[in-house]
């Protein structure tokens, strides 16, 4: 699972297990879009309410117009973490510490001005 400058680390996940998980969520979640980096890991999501990120993230970017969504992601190596309209979200108390270890797929749900954070599996 390549691009050009972004790479998930083979020798720390199990990728068909990564995999299963994003098919499952994708199962679970019709209406999820793909969401593609304006640079490698940089994303900025305009549009959707469920939302995959197509490669490791490094920073997420909410425009100021979405009140609500549901964002899939796995934090890069470099990963700096989510703002809206380019400040810094609220993290929920209660959420998933962030491990920028490149292979655990997290969800990112903004709800009532705060973010929160939950690690996914099956």
């Amino acid at each position: 699972m390549f691009n050009s400058n972004r790479e998930i680390p083979t020798s720390s996940t199990n990728l068909g297990y990564l995999y299963s998980v994003i098919l499952a969520q994708d199962s679970n979640n019709s209406g999820m879009v793909k969401a593609v980096a304006t640079d490698p890991g940089v994303f900025e999501i305009k549009t959707g309410s469920i939302v995959l990120a197509n490669e490791p993230v490094k920073t997420l970017d909410i425009a100021n117009s979405i009140s609500a969504i549901k964002i899939y992601f796995v934090a890069s190596f470099d990963y700096e973490g989510i703002t809206q309209n380019g400040s810094p979200v609220t993290i929920a108390d209660g959420s998933a510490t962030v491990d920028k270890d490149g292979n655990t797929l997290y969800s990112a749900t903004l709800s009532s001005g705060s973010v929160t954070i939950a690690k996914i599996g099956l």
